[in-house]
Order: C-alpha cells, then sequence, then structure tokens
C-alpha cells in the first residue's frame, strides 16, 4: 500500500514536469503550442506560454454563419522575472501584443469547431509568432 502511494505521488510530479517543460523556438518563426504548453526564444529567453482556451465562439465547420465568431486565449509571457498574463484574440482585437520591446502575434488556434464535437483543452493548438 505504501508503494501505492509512493508511486502515485511520483507519477503525479512527473507527468506535472512534463507539461511545463518548455521547448525552444526562434525569433521570427512560427511555433505551434498545446494548452498549458510553453516555449522560449532561445536568443533572448522570452517565453509564450499558451495557458488556455477562455471562451470559443467561432462559427464551426460547415455551418453558415452571419459571423464568423472569435475564440478567446489565455497567455502568459515573462521575460526574467517579470511575467504578465494577457487574453488574445482570433477575430478581434488584441490578435497582437507588445511585451518587453516584443511583438506576439496569434495566428491560429486549431481545431475548429465542428457542430457535433466539443473541443477540450487539451486538443487545441495555438500558433504564434515573436518578432523585436
Amino acid at each position: 500500500m505504501k508503494k501505492t502511494i509512493i508511486f502515485m505521488i511520483m507519477l503525479f510530479v512527473v507527468s506535472g514536469f512534463a507539461q511545463t517543460k518548455s521547448k525552444n523556438v526562434k525569433l521570427s518563426k512560427e511555433f505551434a503550442l498545446t494548452a498549458s504548453q510553453r516555449a522560449t526564444v532561445t536568443s533572448n529567453k522570452i517565453t509564450v506560454e499558451f495557458v488556455k482556451v477562455l471562451e470559443d465562439s467561432r462559427c464551426p465547420v460547415g455551418v453558415d454563419c452571419v459571423w464568423a465568431g472569435n475564440a478567446k486565449l489565455e497567455v502568459r509571457i515573462s521575460k526574467g522575472k517579470i511575467s504578465k498574463t494577457f487574453e488574445m484574440n482570433t477575430a478581434l482585437d488584441p490578435k497582437t501584443i507588445t511585451f518587453q520591446g516584443y511583438k506576439i502575434e496569434l495566428v491560429n488556434l486549431n481545431p475548429a469547431p465542428t457542430p457535433d464535437t466539443d473541443v477540450t483543452q487539451r486538443k487545441y493548438t495555438a500558433s504564434f509568432i515573436v518578432k523585436k
């Protein structure tokens, strides 16, 4: 029993670290993140974390809508000890934010909604570009 509890705690700790590991990306190059994933621009040490999708009212694929809709994301940007959380949008402003002299642009959010499927946070992938 004690070994099982210790194993479960270790598994929880290891899985938590795996989710927060940062991948390295290049300045001015598009990169994709899944919800809860982060990337660091290697040359400038600026980190972009796609925290989660706050809302997704985009028009589902195959449906005729009056408006294309919008998805709102929570994004955390860090450089050194300075960190700030932003909201970014796919159709409304802001689609681009400025932080510490860098411009972070939300390029795309996938998957697009479908009429009969709910997208979970784990399935979202957001594409970004960081520019100086």
